[in-house]
């Protein structure tokens, strides 16, 4: 029973590839680290071993990282094929739910070059609605180097992305 599961999920965590904080599965089968890097991540091999995990090892703090690397790769809302979205959509539910990600109350602060520049607010309200968008015209910015800072309060979890064009 939960033996037999925690040590399976042991054995399913000591192949996970480790890229910085993101964790992510091969397709291919390896018994150990060795072979790992030789093979590219799998959306559906991460997120059927995000469910296992969540519903296994439910503390591991290398659930987020298994969450944030499915998220950081999908095409706008889907990944690479219908197969792999329903998986990825499913697995990501789950951590979900389990993280509360559904009932923020935070407000996040945008700063650039020490300057505050916008402030939003986000609460459950906010999960229907569209991502925000933050447009800065280059003159707003100075040349050299350029600081962008975000600051949190609250309880929930901030995600974001920063798209820098010339």
């Amino acid at each position: 029973g939960a033996g037999l599961a925690q040590t399976l999920m042991a054995q399913l965590w000591s192949v996970c590839r480790q890229t910085g904080s993101l964790c992510s599965w091969t397709m291919a089968g390896h018994r150990s680290q060795a072979g790992v890097a030789d093979d590219l991540p799998d959306v559906g091999a991460t997120g059927w071993a995000l469910l296992a995990a969540e519903a296994i090892t439910p503390a591991d703090p290398r659930l987020d990282g298994a969450a944030r690397w499915l998220m950081l790769n999908r095409t706008d809302d889907h990944w690479c094929d219908g197969d792999s979205t329903a998986i990825a959509v499913l697995a990501l539910a789950q951590y979900m739910g389990r993280a509360h990600e559904l009932q923020p109350d935070f407000t996040a602060h945008l700063i650039v070059n020490n300057q505050p520049v916008r402030a939003l607010h986000f609460g459950p309200e906010s999960l229907s609605q569209p991502d925000q968008i933050i447009d800065l015209p280059g003159a707003a910015l100075i040349p050299g180097t350029t600081t962008v800072a975000l600051d949190k309060s609250g309880t929930g979890r901030l995600y974001y992305a920063l798209d820098l064009k010339q």
